[in-house]
Formats: C-alpha cells, sequence, structure tokens
C-alpha cells in the first residue's frame, strides 16, 4: 500500500474554512433579502390591486345607484295605462340624457308587451316589443313587492337589437297590484370604456360580475365574456362565500392565468368588482433580480473558494522554505 504525502495530508484549511463560512453568510444574506423583496413584492401589488379595485366599486356603485334613483322615479310616476304620457316623456328623455352609460328606457305592461316606443336620449326609437321572454319580467310578476331595482340577465334588446345590462323595477297601484315594469338598459361596451384605465395587463383582467357569477362586463374579451357564468370559478367557490372582499390567489377558470385578483362586493348591489394581475406580471421584477442574485453568489462563491484553496496549498510551501 502506498501512503499519501503526510504533508499533503496536512495541509491546512484556514484560508478554505474562512472562505466557507463567508460564503454561508453571503447565502442568508441573499435568501433573507429574497424573501424580504417577495413579501414586499406581494404588499405591493395587493395594495395597488386593491386600490383599483375600490376605484372599479366606487364607479360601479355610483352609475348603478343613479339609475336606481331614476328607476325609483319612474315606477311611481309612470301607470303603464296613460303611457307614454306626452307631459313626462320629454322628462325622462332629458333625465337620460344625463347618462351616458343607457341606451334606452321602456315600460311595460303586466302582460308583457311594451307601450309606447323606447326613450332613448335622441328620442324614440323602435316599435312594441314583448318583454315577456325576459327574466327581468318574469322575476317582477313573481315578486311584485320587491320595490327594489332588479339587474336582469344581460340580454340583446328588441329594441336596438343591441346587448345591454336590463335594470327594473315593478310597476304597482296603490293596492300593490302588478301594473307592469319600467326597465333602463345599459351599453356594456359604455362601461367597458369606463373601466379600461384600471387594466393592469390583458392577462390579469377587470370584471364587473352579477353575485351569481353572470359576467356583465370584463376585459379583455368583453363580447365573448357578456352574459358567461365564472360561478365554477375558484373566486365563487372559496374566497366569496368567506369574505365579501378581499385578495384571491387562483388559476383563472376563463383564461387559464395564474392571478392574484383583488375583488370587492358592493353593498347596495348584488355585484362584485374584480381587478387582476398574472403572477407572472406581479413577480417579474422579483425572479429577475433573484436569478442576478443566486448566479452573482454563486460566481463569487466559486472565485473566493479557489482563492482560498490556492493560499491554503501555499502555506505548506512557505513552512518548508521557513
Amino acid at each position: 500500500m502506498i501512503l499519501g504525502d503526510p504533508l499533503q495530508s496536512a495541509r491546512p484549511t484556514t484560508a478554505r474554512k474562512a472562505a466557507v463560512a463567508v460564503i454561508a453568510v453571503l447565502t442568508m444574506l441573499v435568501g433573507w433579502h429574497a424573501h424580504y423583496t417577495w413579501n414586499t413584492t406581494e404588499e405591493t401589488s395587493e395594495r395597488l390591486l386593491m386600490t383599483l379595485a375600490r376605484t372599479l366599486e366606487f364607479q360601479a356603485d355610483t352609475s348603478f345607484r343613479g339609475i336606481d334613483a331614476l328607476l325609483a322615479e319612474a315606477s311611481q310616476r309612470i301607470d303603464p295605462a296613460h303611457w307614454p304620457d306626452p307631459a313626462l316623456t320629454p322628462w325622462f328623455q332629458s333625465r337620460i340624457g344625463g347618462y351616458p352609460e343607457v341606451s334606452h328606457m321602456v315600460v311595460g305592461t303586466a302582460d308583457g308587451r311594451s307601450v309606447g316606443r323606447a326613450i332613448t336620449q335622441n328620442g324614440p326609437v323602435g316599435g312594441q316589443i314583448n318583454m315577456f321572454d325576459r327574466e327581468f319580467f318574469h322575476y317582477h310578476a313573481e315578486h311584485p313587492h320587491d320595490r327594489g331595482m332588479h339587474i336582469g340577465d344581460p340580454i340583446i334588446s328588441h329594441a336596438t337589437g343591441q346587448p345591454g345590462i336590463p335594470l327594473s323595477r315593478a310597476l304597482l297601484d296603490s293596492n300593490g297590484r302588478f301594473l307592469g315594469v319600467v326597465v333602463i338598459t345599459i351599453d356594456p361596451e359604455y362601461l367597458i370604456r369606463a373601466f379600461a384605465p384600471l387594466l393592469l395587463e390583458d392577462a390579469g383582467a377587470i370584471s364587473l360580475i352579477r353575485a351569481d357569477g353572470i359576467f356583465l362586463a370584463r376585459l379583455p374579451d368583453s363580447k365573448g365574456s357578456f352574459g358567461r357564468s365564472t360561478a365554477a370559478s375558484p373566486l365563487f367557490q372559496e374566497f366569496l362565500p368567506k369574505s365579501k372582499s378581499g385578495i384571491a390567489r387562483f388559476v383563472s377558470v376563463t383564461d387559464g392565468n395564474a392571478k392574484l385578483v383583488a375583488y370587492r362586493t358592493l353593498e347596495r348591489y348584488p355585484l362584485v368588482a374584480t381587478v387582476g394581475i398574472t403572477r407572472r406580471s406581479a413577480f417579474g421584477e422579483f425572479w429577475t433580480e433573484t436569478i442576478w442574485s443566486v448566479l452573482t453568489l454563486s460566481l463569487a462563491a466559486l472565485v473566493l473558494y479557489r482563492l482560498a484553496a490556492l493560499a491554503d496549498r501555499r502555506m505548506p510551501d512557505k513552512t518548508d522554505r521557513d
């Protein structure tokens, strides 16, 4: 058996031990910095999303509250048996002009037929239409004592042929008997244009969703998502049952993106406002910075350890010379 050189086996390891200690400290610092940066990035993203969701909630609430007030006044002043009223029609036309999101207003009787023409800010349009096939009409016919505003299923308007969101109230006589409905239809494209500045990225999406999961307005894919249900999504299955407002983390069933989503349930109406961002975008800078930090640390550790090993190898030679 050939034994190794005793000088080789006894070479000092002081420099390498010191290098390993320094590398361990640097690794811990990089790890702590990555953890801190991750938390900071997540908190910043959540604050931004929640701020935008509150803005979307406020815009939606303001719009729906104004139309609710107009419908409440219409339900008190309009009698289908005496409509159109020459004294009231111009007044309501003028009021509708103050709401650019409104497409038109229609009054219907208890049998589901419209009386008069649809009113727009530019005057009457269309002819008599049948409301009997509409969800909102059946809701009021079956719940005549619900005096609140009903947000109906998204429709293609019989009056204009365009997509619309029907907001309606029942018309009752002094004894509470059902006389018909008054419905104001909102243009979803106006909502889309109003909400567009809040969109952080197309893959993140913003949306206004009815409490049962029906999309009323969404960006992107406003036309494709209009009237579709997202009730099976994690937002409605897991998060909303636990909290009416908050931050949700899930993979979207609509587009398949992993997201951070801020959601807010409106206090007055059965609506949910959401603003999202993909985790890829939210943490993109974090991952870029972290990868560069790890690469820099790896290179520095390699250089430091090789220099320490070289220093350790030279120490026996110096001892020999001494």
